[in-house]
């Protein structure tokens, strides 16, 4: 139910109710490690939230509309290493199988 990236912290729940419970353990855990939060920084609650590109939501992650837009309109790979410059720039959580090396 948490997920950080840097010195972001997420904490993802089913409920208002497991999301208090959710946050109890993480502030505990952030005390008991000497860690600080930014109060005017943070957000707790929400239903949904932009963060890195995404929109994350119960529903599931979802890049910005601004961001589909952009490779929508990308001017279509017309040899081997433009299709994978083009597959390099699409993150491997919607392209599992490009980091891999499949191209």
């Amino acid at each position: 139910f948490v997920f950080t990236y840097l010195d972001d912290v997420l904490v993802a729940s089913s409920s208002e109710e497991e999301h208090k419970e959710h946050l109890k353990i993480v502030f505990e855990r952030l005390q008991q490690y000497g860690l600080k939060i930014n109060i005017s920084k943070s957000v707790m609650g929400a239903d949904r939230i932009e963060y890195l590109g995404f929109l994350i939501t119960a529903e599931g992650c979802r890049p910005f509309p601004e961001k589909v837009e952009t490779i929508i309109n990308y001017k279509l790979p017309s040899t081997i290493h433009d299709l994978r410059t083009f597959l390099e720039s699409i993150s491997d959580e919607f392209l599992p199988k490009v980091s891999e090396g499949c191209c």
